[in-house]
């Protein structure tokens, strides 16, 4: 009953009241010799120390309670507490992506031992959802192809959905448009829930938008809140109708739900619709300073350096090929092609301001093999425009 307080009050952060009611859990678990409720009492004190931001108290606290469950075993009851403190720091926390992983892996580690499949396939899908998340789609995949197997014989429609999704992030980070849209397209098709059908829809505004298909992407209408503005905010700029651009920008703003995600994509969006004004210096600048916000998120920060090599290479700056290089390294490590293609592009562009022709079409030439999946899409116009400018042939790179 003690514990049970003390987790519904670590639930609703009450965290001085989880600590003090599970402190007396524990002391009652000792005097009573339940080897149970300790490892219970600890693995939730665990989770207290962890929201404090505690965190070598909380790792000092898990490894007491796992220790406590390995010579009394019990270590699938440990397991279930591994995964809680993963997902701490993976959701309630957010962020802590290193800690989360640590906890995943360790949940995966004792359900192998113990030839545990479903509780291996929940570790493989906790990690690849993060992976997505840290923009590292080559580990998300191999995770996803572990889990895949044991989510199909089961027949659970509500993690098999999950696992779909997960899979056309993990190709949209890998470049792979092509696959991506007629996915969802099938999936619009086929589904005939009007929730889900929207959800879709959206998800296919969101590729189009990725592959520059501006006016595809705005006559797709979703349900007209905020982040309907803010995607046509992005439209209406890339298609030069900067006016318009910021009245719908300024409709997500005034509508905005107070999350730290959506603030993000709100300074997106406007640092954007300065850069198509022609304003690279001061899209730089916003995108910035994103960069710096979202260092814990690697997924963002990622982005908002793809987004500076744009406006660099855009503005002619001097350190426009440093800062698209050294994004191209991080990306390719990752496996994560899309990115690598557009700052391949950016820098292209940057060499034609710069009348290097022989370094824009090596450029292009690296491009191409990183963008075989893209299909019609704004960026590869772009960089057809580039080679027939410096009179590449008709069998070219881009043809």
């Amino acid at each position: 009953m003690l514990i049970t307080r003390g987790t519904l009050a670590a639930e609703r952060d009450r965290l001085d009241d989880a600590a003090k009611v599970l402190g007396e859990a524990l002391a009652l678990a000792k005097t009573t010799g339940s080897a149970q409720q300790q490892v219970r009492a600890l693995l939730q004190q665990a989770i207290v120390a962890r929201k404090r931001g505690e965190l070598a108290e909380a790792e000092r606290v898990t490894n007491e309670g796992v220790e406590l469950a390995r010579r009394n075993d019990l270590e699938t009851l440990a397991m279930q507490g591994l995964f809680t403190a993963a997902n701490v720091h993976f959701i309630k926390i957010k962020n802590e992506f290193d800690q989360a992983e640590a906890g995943f892996e360790r949940a995966l580690e004792i359900a192998t031992r113990y030839r545990d499949e479903g509780n291996q396939a929940r570790a493989w899908l906790s990690l690849s959802s993060m992976n997505v998340r840290r923009a590292m789609p080559n580990k998300a995949a191999e995770y996803l192809a572990k889990a895949r197997p044991f989510y199909e014989k089961a027949g659970n429609a509500r993690v098999m959905g999950q696992l779909e999704a997960l899979e056309l992030a993990t190709n949209k980070l890998q470049g792979r448009y092509v696959l991506v849209e007629n996915a969802l397209r099938r999936k619009m098709a086929a589904i005939q829930n009007a929730e889900a059908k929207l959800e879709a829809a959206v998800a296919l505004r969101a590729l189009l938008l990725d592959m520059g298909r501006w006016p595809e992407a705005l006559a797709i209408v979703g349900s007209t809140g905020p982040g309907d503005h803010l995607a046509e905010a992005e439209a209406l700029a890339a298609l030069g109708r900067d006016r318009e651009a910021r009245d719908a920008w300024q409709k997500a703003s005034a509508g905005a739900p107070k999350s730290l995600a959506f603030k993000t994509r709100l300074g997106f969006a406007e640092a954007w619709i300065n850069l198509l004004a022609g304003r690279p210096v001061e899209a730089r600048s916003g995108f910035e300073q994103l960069a710096v916000d979202g260092r814990a998120e690697p997924g963002v920060s990622l982005l908002s350096r793809l987004r500076i090599c744009q406006c660099a290479a855009w503005g002619g700056a001097l350190d426009a090929s440093r800062i698209c290089e050294s994004l191209v390294a991080d990306a390719r490590r990752n496996g994560n092609e899309s990115f690598v293609a557009l700052a391949r592009l950016y820098l292209a562009e940057w060499h034609t301001i710069r009348r290097e022709k022989l370094q824009a079409i090596t450029v292009l030439t690296e491009m191409h093999a990183s963008a075989r999946e893209w299909g019609v899409s704004e960026w590869r116009w772009r960089a057809l425009m580039i080679s027939k400018a410096f009179g590449m042939p008709e069998n070219g790179v881009f043809t």
